[in-house]
């Protein structure tokens, strides 16, 4: 149950009750009185601090309040599942048509015709030929430069039109007063079951923004169309009934479901800014990001767009649109759109998450998560405001410094292993073929699209293209240094690196032999470009720096540690180790060291 219903029926009487200190310090006790803040509390995630469990607190502030207006959006709707069909002049409004009726055979329930490509309107009684208007939601993401008078839709046509002006002006620095002027024109067309002001944020999940910067400013987006369709003569009430939003999800379930709530308490405290005095429900269109997905272990992305499709659903979303996990939204990718479409069909067919009023309700972490970010994203919110507004904070580059700073920050997480993705800087399966696409990573100045597993893929991508135009694939001897080592450590670290080698495209064997004994004929040494050490961090101390060194310059290859023993780590030159593989390590430093080291010229993606 949620906290408000605790609130007004207190079930729980009887029962005493403890604070989150006694908690603390109970599992203190338990964990034989180390500290709590370094032993158990939870990871950050977005700047968002998560603990390892959570007790009910007294909330009390103004997004709390607002609960009891938006607690019936909270329950999850019977949510639409949106495919993609984007037409240009070699898809045009005949193929369109069909590959539409085709999808909506297969399971689809809400129609996206991106017509940007086409720069004009099209035919739309060929476009949209048998399909039952009333009952098939028609989103439109129309290009800029159309004029109303092209744009006539049936009466009983629902859906949404999408025109994004303000987002192109962000993303692409177009000049937006001609989608501005259509946009106020399309508002003034009477087509009641279409919503004509849709904003989209989801852009800036794909340049790296946090989860306080995308709702920060998303509402400073809904603030900017409406400070100007205002002035333009259109009432406060009529724009939020046309108004959708569209949200990126990301690889962080609990504050994926926690930012779709918390959404909903943004909007209903933005209209009451406003001045209007009932609630809001605005539907919100939930779109998979591209910024966390592998272009070489594509199937690990079908996970990523299962756990981002729940947490949307139990956010209530009213549309899912879920990219393929192959990354292609080709007409032809059969196979990637009927992986999608399932995606939703099991979480409503056989999960039955459309039937269940408020699933999340009576979790404190979600209660607890949904107050911190409605708090920041509003108070990021209000700085970007006092900046003058959203364009302002653009010109002065406000906005792209802070989301620059917080992509830099995810991607040193994943090239540094804080922030493992799947399949991409952990656990890659070696056999994976080449990828067709390969992500670019570096961030610029402006909201461009950044992926993060394409910071290690780069690398292990240049690697096969090496080895596909007749190179030879690195290859890393691993070796004990001596035999009294532990075995589960030997056994954990040899996993370790090999696993670290493979998601740079490198190739490893495990010798039979210790450092000591290399002249065993087992080894032939020539076929390695460097030797790995592996042993616990005890022996590792009763090593002579001398010795290990007279060994490394014995060999024209380079030798590295497994671990980080503060002693050795802190003279690695006396001891002639050149690097360590090591959690936390930085994983691209590493590689591009190591090849120049054995003089492999690699051109990166």
């Amino acid at each position: 149950m949620s906290l408000l219903y605790q609130d007004m029926n207190p079930l729980f009487g009887d029962f005493s009750s403890h604070t989150l200190e006694e908690w603390k310090e109970q599992a203190a006790r338990n964990f034989e009185r180390k500290d709590f803040q370094k032993f158990l509390l939870g990871k950050e995630v977005d700047g968002i601090q998560m603990y390892p469990f959570y007790t009910k607190t007294n909330n009390s502030s103004l997004f709390y309040k607002n609960l009891q207006k938006t607690d019936k959006a909270y329950i999850p709707k019977n949510w639409e599942f949106e495919d993609k069909i984007y037409l240009n002049h070699e898809l045009k409004e005949v193929e369109a048509n069909r590959l539409a009726l085709q999808f909506l055979e297969q399971g689809t329930e809400a129609l996206y015709f991106d017509c940007t490509g086409f720069f004009q309107a099209p035919l739309w009684k060929e476009l949209l030929q048998d399909i039952l208007l009333d009952g098939v939601s028609i989103n439109l993401k129309l290009p800029t430069n159309l004029k109303v008078e092209n744009l006539e839709f049936s009466k009983v046509m629902r859906g949404l039109i999408l025109l994004s002006p303000l987002e192109e002006h962000l993303l692409k620095k177009q000049d937006p007063s001609s989608g501005l002027a259509l946009l106020s024109a399309l508002l003034k067309k009477d087509i009641p079951k279409m919503k004509k002001l849709s904003v989209d944020g989801s852009f800036l999940t794909n340049s790296g923004a946090s989860v306080v910067q995308e709702l920060g400013i998303s509402l400073s987006l809904i603030v900017s169309y409406l400070d100007y369709l205002t002035d333009k003569g259109h009432k406060v009430h009529h724009l939020f009934n046309n108004l959708s939003i569209s949200l990126g999800t990301r690889s962080a379930y609990f504050i994926d479901i926690a930012k779709f709530r918390v959404f909903k308490i943004l909007l209903q405290q933005l209209a009451e800014a406003y001045g209007l005095s009932e609630s809001v429900d605005i539907p919100i269109r939930a779109i998979s990001s591209t910024y966390n997905k592998s272009a070489y272990d594509i199937n690990t992305n079908m996970l990523r767009n299962t756990s981002e499709a729940m947490a949307a659903v139990l956010g209530a979303c009213q549309y899912i649109s879920i990219s393929s996990h192959n990354l292609s939204d080709t007409t032809d990718n059969s196979f990637g759109r009927r992986i999608a479409r399932n995606i939703s069909h099991m979480l409503k067919h056989e999960s039955h998450l459309d039937l269940v009023n408020d699933p999340l309700a009576g979790s404190y972490a979600i209660e607890e998560l949904t107050e911190q970010i409605a708090t920041k994203a509003w108070a990021y919110f209000l700085e970007i405001e006092q900046e003058g507004g959203l364009l302002e904070a653009y010109k002065n580059g406000k906005v792209q410094r802070d989301i620059k700073q917080n992509t830099n920050k995810y991607l040193n997480q994943v090239s540094g292993l804080k922030k493992v993705l799947v399949g991409a800087n952990r656990y890659a399966d070696s056999t994976n073929k080449v990828p067709e696409l390969i992500k670019s990573n570096q961030p610029s100045g402006d909201l461009t699209s950044i992926n993060g597993p394409s910071v290690i893929e780069n690398i292990r991508f240049s690697v096969d293209q090496y080895v596909a135009h007749g190179g030879s694939r690195p290859v890393l001897g691993i070796l004990k240094l001596n035999n009294k080592a532990k075995a589960a450590i030997i056994s954990t670290r040899v996993s370790f690196v090999r696993d670290i080698l493979s998601t740079i495209g490198m190739e490893s064997t495990y010798l039979s032999s210790s450092l000591f004994d290399l002249n065993h004929p087992d080894n032939s040494l020539e076929a390695y470009d460097g030797l790995v050490i592996i042993s616990d961090d005890e022996q590792y101390e009763m090593l002579n720096p001398a010795q290990l060194k007279s060994i490394s310059q014995s060999y024209y290859f380079p030798l590295i540690l497994a671990g980080y023993p503060p002693q050795i780590s802190s003279e690695a030159s006396a001891y002639g180790i050149f690097d360590f593989i090591r959690w936390g390590m930085h994983v691209p430093d590493f590689a591009h060291k190591f090849f120049e080291r054995i003089n492999l010229k690699l051109n990166e993606a």
